[in-house]
């Protein structure tokens, strides 16, 4: 029998090399083949800016203390094992469109995009323009308009929403490389909102839905994906130019890819009904079934918002421009309602009684304040600053928590304040997918290099 001292093992471990369970063939002894490992060496690859793999190896399916030399006996396998949890990659996208025109004619949003890799940052934030002829010039141009401009996730639809503050409010749906919209429609007293790939139409007692997420229903003469709800909006929701909505998507909710929720406000200062409910767009047919999660009535916007049993917390945001979100709260496990302008932000959730749900006001960090139009989606807040020219967001949950103070993400910075306008509002649109980065703008490498110093016998 001999014995040579030598490198048993020399390779990189990686996302692309791993194995569905994590793990990586190291080598294998034949029949008259025995090892002494004495010594398994791994480069550090975690900084701050890097995901970390945390190697193991192991024997047989066994796992191995490797500080200490081990036996390999012969017809053994020795396997390099990743227990940090990182693995598989997941690639999430952050495509954020900050509409800066006063006046929509043509789209003059520029697409903020930054990745991450299992939540670590990747890249830069890069900005690129879009100006797309939408042939929109005649479409309630006026510096007391508000638009919300955004690409689905697919990137096959643009969607450009408008209001003029009071009673219209309009919506035209682009197919990707059309310069004409496929639909176009606008309303009166009967707001439009959208979430999560969705628009919402609340058309007096009915919530139409587009899902504009699904590029084969978009054609140049139609939209045929218009779903309605079919119950939970009654004699309540009659047309009023008071009236708000908000919409969630099915990536603010944990179980069920299909599930929205919405939220209806309707009324004056003095006085509305307001209501939260759930629904399905999975559901066949086009009646959509819904769940109500809770219902107020009536409800003061101005009155003391600590006696839960009469209001619903809107007393900070009487008087000034307000609108609503919905989203599934991690820290509450429940569909949260929400209502914010620049400086406020006030929470509604279930207390088990669908009419007497809780909620309390808090402050928005410091940041939102010199804000255009603020967003709720994506179980964050977000704006374009006017003043400090930054595309910002916040947890929702964190303002929960710790109001002002809450942690403020800023995902790029302007270079000119000039550009950034009222009417405008910050739009993210997140995609997140497994496998290969695309696009490939990612800069973390999640590598490590294995070495095993031993003895080999034969």
């Amino acid at each position: 029998m001999a014995d040579t001292f030598c490198r048993i093992v020399d390779t990189t471990v990686c996302d692309n090399t791993l194995g569905s369970d994590a793990c990586q063939a190291g080598f294998t002894t034949d029949s008259s083949t025995s090892f002494v490992v004495r010594a398994v060496c791994t480069t550090p690859n975690c900084t701050g800016t890097n995901l970390c793999f945390n190697i193991k190896a192991s024997l047989d399916g066994h796992d191995i203390d490797a500080s200490k030399s081990f036996i390999v006996p012969p017809s053994s396998t020795v396997t390099i094992k990743d227990t940090s949890g990182n693995y598989p990659l997941t690639y999430r996208c952050l495509d954020i469109f900050p509409f800066i025109c006063e006046t929509f004619c043509g789209t003059c949003a520029p697409v903020v995009q930054t990745c991450t890799v299992n939540d670590v940052t990747s890249g830069t934030p890069t900005a690129t323009a879009e100006l797309t002829c939408c042939a929109c010039c005649n479409f309630f141009c006026s510096h007391s308009n508000r638009d919300m401009y955004f690409k689905t996730s697919n990137r096959c639809s643009s969607v450009h929403l408008r209001h003029d503050g009071n009673s219209v409010h309009c919506i035209r749906i682009y197919k990707e490389g059309n310069g004409q919209p496929c639909f176009d429609t606008s309303t009166s007293y009967c707001p439009i909102t959208f979430g999560g790939g969705a628009v919402g139409i609340f058309n007096c007692c009915d919530l139409c839905i587009l899902n504009t997420q699904d590029c084969s229903l978009v054609n140049q003469n139609h939209y045929t994906c218009c779903r309605r709800m079919c119950n939970h909006l009654g004699s309540d929701y009659t047309a009023t130019s008071y009236a708000r909505a908000g919409l969630s998507g099915r990536t603010d909710h944990p179980t069920c890819e299909g599930c929205r929720a919405a939220l209806v406000w309707k009324g004056g200062a003095v006085g509305c009904v307001m209501s939260a409910f759930t629904f399905n767009l999975c559901d066949s047919g086009q009646c959509i079934a819904s769940q109500l999660l809770w219902k107020k009535a009536p409800c003061f916007i101005y009155t003391n918002s600590t006696d839960s049993t009469t209001k619903t917390c809107f007393d900070k945001l009487a008087g000034s421009a307000f609108y609503l979100g919905i989203y599934y709260s991690e820290r509450c496990s429940c569909w949260t309602s929400v209502a914010y302008s620049c400086e406020f932000i006030s929470f509604v959730f279930p207390t088990g009684d669908v009419c007497c749900p809780f909620g309390f006001d808090q402050n928005l960090p410091t940041s939102f304040s010199s804000g255009i139009r603020p967003f709720v989606n994506e179980q964050s807040i977000w704006s374009a600053g006017r003043k400090i020219c930054n595309v910002i967001s916040a947890s929702l949950d964190d303002i929960m928590a710790n109001g002002g103070d809450a942690t403020v993400t800023c995902y790029y910075s302007y270079p000119c304040c000039d550009c950034m306008k009222n009417p405008g509002s910050a739009v993210p649109i997140i995609s997140a997918f497994a496998g290969t980065p695309n696009p490939d703008n990612f800069d973390v490498d999640p590598t490590v290099k294995v070495t095993m110093y031993g003895i080999k016998s034969t």
